[in-house]
């Protein structure tokens, strides 16, 4: 054989070695499944080890573990707003009221648990917790009819559509009130009572301190007035007082009004309804006061005359400041809503026309629009605008003109108040100069005064007491009494249970599993890596 040929045949072999050497570095999935199978007495032998240990660990931890005693029961929050963390009258709620320290005190000291165990312990052993199974299940059933890779556009936002209506009904307030009671040994019917006394307890106090069960409307009460101080001042003054009183009654009215089923709601013996109320002061001002002031202003009768005219003085001046401010609240939101207009409509034909800034108001808003509006349609801008500002345009100017309404009517109140109090002035000074009555009418009439204004007060107070009544049977109705505040769903239950329960221990031994066989897979497979290179070099031999 020539040394040409004998080179050319080893050639192949020479080449060999680079081969091994081009691949060496790269992970073969068949180099490591051979590496294991050589190993695979030693990871069956070890993984059971491993196991055995694992369960014996778990074990010894769940068995080990000290028995809790558990009271349970299952509570709904049926008030409303509750949803929001609201009560019904708008202040906030948590769960923390129900464990609030007034109310633990309260619980503990009537139930004598100081034979027991320390305020402290019964405080931290008091849990509330929030379950509701409903919402889990529906979740997971539309989890399932949205995984469906065949739904459209339509059909899935359908879908979306009915789970968020569907989840906002299944939203009850759902509670379950806990109480642990290891290692202390308590009476099962202490601890029955013991937790109804916790929801009694605490509305009561969502009912007395929070308010919970009553609408945020300040009313006339008794306070308000005082037969003495009427009794005390001129009679003038006191009509004025008794006036004004009634006044305060209609517009506590006018409050309870705005409540759902105020208008028809009528108690009492006598079923009186708002309306009744309403009529009645209405025939005191026009039947009893109106004609006690014209008595007093014919006969000129007055313990102080005096006195009189500067508490008209006074009023006058009050009404006269309060009108100028009227006057100029209503000034300066006409003119704001002047400006907003002119500004607005300032700024559609800049956008539509493309011409430059036009207002110097304007100049420091609208200083680069013109730049833009070569390069887009007049009408898709206008279509933008209007989009954009349409709802924010209009709840503005509803809010301006709302105020300028108000502004206005209180301005009209004030002048009408401004013109009797300076009637009865003009009346005061002329019937104080020229009023010859004889001493005999005189006391007669001053009799029939002091009657009269008695049985206008007796009758206010008593429609003040009925508005009262009409006000508290309103809140019972719509915002539930403090008996009905929760309700209790599932009746007392004992349990005794671990701290960690199977399940969870369960979950952990797995995850404890996967990790030692990982580690157990990764070792074998560095001890194996140790013994290639030397069949790497067989080879090449």
């Amino acid at each position: 054989m020539s040394e040409k040929d004998s080179s050319f045949i080893q050639s192949p072999a020479d080449t060999r070695p680079d081969r091994f050497d081009e691949f060496d570095d790269e992970i073969n999935l068949k180099d490591i499944i051979l590496a294991l199978w050589g190993y695979r007495v030693k990871i069956v032998v070890i993984s059971m080890a491993i196991t055995l240990v694992i369960i014996a660990a778990g074990s010894f931890i769940y068995l080990g573990q000290q028995k809790r005693s558990m009271a349970k029961m299952q509570i709904s929050l049926d008030f409303e707003g509750v949803e929001n963390n609201q009560y019904p009258n708008g202040m906030k709620f948590s769960t923390s009221d129900i464990l609030s320290m007034t109310v633990l005190s309260k619980v503990y000291k009537e139930n004598s648990l100081e034979e027991y165990m320390k305020l402290p312990v019964f405080k931290t052993g008091i849990s509330v917790i929030q379950t509701n199974d409903s919402i889990g299940f529906l979740e997971y059933d539309y989890a399932a009819k949205l995984s469906d890779k065949k739904l459209n556009v339509d059909q899935r936002k359908r879908l979306e559509t009915e789970f968020l209506e569907k989840k906002r009904n299944a939203l009850v307030p759902v509670y379950t009130l806990l109480w642990d009671t290891s290692g202390v040994s308590i009476p099962s019917d202490i601890i029955a009572k013991v937790m109804n006394d916790i929801m009694q307890t605490w509305a009561e106090y969502a009912v007395r301190v929070k308010g919970a069960v009553k609408y945020q409307i300040f009313l006339t009460s008794r306070n308000v007035l005082s037969k003495e101080d009427i009794e005390c001042e001129d009679y003038l003054i006191g009509v004025d007082i008794l006036r004004l009183g009634i006044k305060r009654v209609k517009n506590d009215i006018n409050k309870l009004m705005t409540i759902p089923g105020a208008i028809t709601m009528r108690t009492g013996k006598d079923r009186i309804s708002l309306g009744d109320i309403k009529y009645r002061l209405a025939d005191l001002v026009n039947f009893k006061l109106s004609p006690l002031g014209g008595l007093i202003q014919h006969t000129g009768i007055s313990k102080d005359v005096e006195l009189s005219r500067a508490y008209l003085l006074n009023r006058i001046f009050e009404l006269d400041r309060k009108n100028e401010e009227a006057v100029g609240t209503v000034s300066v939101y006409e003119r704001s809503m002047d400006k907003y207009m002119q500004l607005a409509m300032g700024v559609v034909p800049t956008i539509i026309s493309g011409t430059s800034v036009p207002s110097s108001s304007m100049s420091g808003m609208t200083g680069n629009v013109p730049a833009m509006i070569p390069q887009v349609g007049s009408s898709f801008l206008t279509s933008l605008i209007e989009m954009a500002q349409e709802n924010s345009d209009a709840k503005f100017r509803q809010g301006i003109t709302q105020r300028i309404i108000d502004a206005g009517l209180e301005r009209v109140d004030i002048d009408g108040e401004l013109k009797y109090y300076q009637l009865l002035l003009k009346q005061l000074t002329n019937n104080g100069s020229t009023n010859k009555s004889t001493k005999k009418f005189i006391a007669s009439s001053k009799i029939k005064i002091e009657d009269t204004m008695d049985n206008v007060f007796t009758s206010l107070m008593g429609a003040i007491d009925e508005l009262n009544n009409m006000y508290h049977e309103l809140c019972k109705m719509n915002l539930n009494p403090a008996s009905v505040l929760y309700t209790v769903t599932q009746p007392l239950y004992m349990v005794v249970e671990k701290p960690i329960k199977a399940k969870k221990i369960m979950m952990y031994m797995i995850l404890a599993w996967i990790l030692a066989e990982g580690m157990l897979i990764f070792l074998m497979l560095a001890v194996s890596s140790f013994t290639r290179p030397n069949t790497t070099n067989r080879r090449r031999q």
